[in-house]
């Protein structure tokens, strides 16, 4: 284990994120910014593996999460919780293979808790059926970018059968828009 104690922003790219599970970080540290890049599969690996699971959990304290290309992988290990609040998270996946093991994964499995601000893009939008949402989330912006073969999965699912939320500001640009009848979004809205 490395101790780092309170870091305000943490950029990890290419190998150096095979040094994440081996960080510990204060407990009460909130983190304005943690973003993670990974351009190669090989990458990630040292996160992926089963026996750190469990040792991400305090990236719930981090109120910006920017995940690139492979790293978006690294999502289900971050156990974040449903009471967590981000102001933002961002997933940026170019490929198919930057995401398929989260693919494989349930729809509305994958807990985020709330996010102020919300964007997918690319093949990231893919994921948009895995994600779940606090029963009570206000977002302030959700902004989805994608082409045809990104939204194909998401047409044949039922209609309203993912859960944003109150939405302030929709973004959805390119095929995004295919996906709106996808969306089910609060009462209040």
């Amino acid at each position: 284990s490395i101790w780092i104690g309170k870091v305000k922003r943490l950029k990890l790219e290419g190998y150096a994120l095979g040094t994440l599970p081996k960080l510990k970080f204060h407990e009460e540290n909130v983190m304005e910014e943690l973003k993670l890049d990974a351009d190669k599969p090989e990458h990630i690996t040292e996160i992926l593996k089963e026996e750190n699971k469990n040792i991400l959990g305090w990236v719930g304290k981090a109120k910006n999460l920017i995940l690139n290309k492979y790293a978006v992988e690294a999502l289900p290990k971050l156990k974040l919780h449903e009471e967590n609040e981000m102001e933002f998270l961002e997933l940026r996946a170019e490929y198919p293979g930057e995401i398929s093991e989260i693919l494989k994964m349930d729809n509305n499995s994958l807990l985020i808790g709330r996010v102020k601000r919300l964007e997918l893009r690319w093949q990231a939008v893919r994921i948009l059926p895995k994600l779940k949402l606090h029963e009570e989330n206000a977002v302030e912006e959700l902004a989805l970018f994608a082409g045809e073969a990104e939204i194909s999965e998401i047409l044949k699912i039922e209609n309203s059968s993912i859960w944003i939320g109150k939405v302030k500001r929709l973004k959805l640009e390119g095929y995004a828009l295919g996906t709106l009848p996808k969306l089910k979004f609060h009462e209040e809205n």
